[in-house]
């Protein structure tokens, strides 16, 4: 992982935390879980600054926790 895409990984679980807490049981993510955090990152979530999150954020920080979640099947 490079140090660029470090701080979108770190990014993406900010952002999980900030959605559902620190304690996230693998039995509680499901598709609603999914569409939920989601649903989070484009209307909720912001930057350190108070903006909303841009749609290339969303897309990558999306992708992070998919990608985390194929890993984590295999």
């Amino acid at each position: 992982v490079s140090q660029g895409n470090y701080g979108n990984w770190d990014s993406s679980l900010k952002h999980l935390i900030n959605f559902s807490g620190n304690n996230i049981l693998f039995r509680d993510v499901d598709e609603t879980f999914c569409e939920n955090f989601r649903d989070y990152l484009i209307h909720k979530a912001k930057k350190k600054n108070g903006d909303p999150l841009s749609s290339s954020s969303v897309s990558s920080y999306f992708n992070k926790f998919r990608a985390s979640l194929k890993e984590a099947v295999r």
